[in-house]
This record gives structure tokens, sequence and C-alpha cells, in this order.
């Protein structure tokens, strides 16, 4: 008989920090509230449940041989005022920062990244957050694992090139029209990339 299980994975945990069986129903909020009483809260922690032994045996499979790495992007908002829509650069962002980390955050929860979407089969794994930092502009960062070393010039430029459609015109897209930021002061509609770009340029790193 197989009970379902989480496995908890990071960037910098590899291949993975644990495998917890599950005796009860699934929450995702509860089991978070419950891990982190028994372990440090790590950057990128993810929390993947499987409710069926090949999700579980897939998932260990693509973890043993994983590499991740850290894509990172400028965003810019439109901000409501009472004369009308103004548009505003990252930098112009970082009081309103952790307002839209924060909405970001409950946006991936509820519309989780589809690693599918990205059109790379080596691709098993997508993890998309605002990074704030102080004296930084807010930036997007989105992590994503391989099941691999690494993969040629050409597919990189296709991965890129489809995460910028995914943030501009589709899974991105719901975030920015759906989910307005308030901080109290004013609302902001995030975009992604840099203000006046039609495409997201993003930078590359080996975690």
């Amino acid at each position: 008989m197989y009970d379902p299980c989480v496995i908890i994975f990071n960037s910098s945990c590899i291949p993975l920090r644990h495998i917890v069986t599950l005796q009860s129903t699934y929450d995702e909020a509860e089991f978070k509230q419950w891990y982190y009483t028994q372990y440090h809260e790590l950057d990128d922690d993810q929390f993947v449940y499987c409710e069926s032994r090949e999700e579980r045996d897939a998932l260990l499979a693509h973890l043993k041989q994983a590499r991740a790495y850290r894509l990172e992007a400028p965003i810019w908002a439109e901000k409501e005022t009472d004369d009308g829509i103004e548009d505003l650069p990252g930098r112009l962002l970082r009081r309103a920062g952790q307002t839209i980390q924060s909405m970001f955050a409950q946006y991936v929860g509820k519309h989780p990244f589809a690693a599918s979407s990205t059109g790379n089969s080596h691709v098993f794994h997508v993890h998309p957050s605002i990074r704030v930092s102080a004296g930084n502009d807010p930036q997007l960062s989105v992590v994503i694992w391989l099941d691999k070393d690494d993969i040629s010039e050409r597919e990189w430029n296709r991965l890129l090139d489809a995460m910028s459609d995914i943030m501009i015109a589709g899974w991105g897209k719901q975030f920015t029209e759906d989910y307005p930021c308030d901080n109290g002061d004013f609302r902001y509609w995030v975009h992604f990339g840099n203000l006046g770009d039609e495409k997201v340029e993003f930078s590359v790193q080996e975690i």
C-alpha cells in the first residue's frame, strides 16, 4: 500500500530536503506551518504533494540529476493616481516591493507555474517569485530545475523566449490584470521586463 507524501526540496539542498509520508489529507498551509516548527525555512523551499508512487518516483528521479538556475528580470508597474495611470520603472517601486512580493506569492500559490508550459522537456519544476532586498529594485526571480547539468545555447534561447512570452502574454499577464497590488496608498498593476520593452530580458545564473 502506498501512502501519499510531500517532497521538500530547494535550490541549495540537492537532491532534496525531506520526504514526509502523510497519514491524513494534505493542506499545504497547515503542512508548511507544521514543517517550519521542525526545520528552518530556506530560500526557494518547494513542497510537492505526490498522490501516487509514480509521481513520487518520477520526481525523485529528476531530483537525483537536478541542476537549478535562477532567471532574473526587472519589473515595472502602472500606478493608479487621482489624475489617472502613471507608469513607474522598477527603481520607483522599492517602497511597494513588499506588497508586490506578497501579492505575487499569493498568485503563485493559487496558480502554480506549469513546467510543461516552457516547452522544454528537461525543465521539471519552476518557481517564480519577487525578490526584494534593501537598496535594490524589486526583481522577478524564476528558479528553474533541469533534470540534467545544462542545456545547449539554442535550447536556452528558446527557453528564455518562451519565458518572456509566458510572463508578458500568458501566465504573467493574468497576474498583471487580475491581481493589482494595493499598499494602502496606491494600486499597482505589475508588468515584467523593462518599461517600454516588448520582451523580458533575463539574466541566468546557476545556483
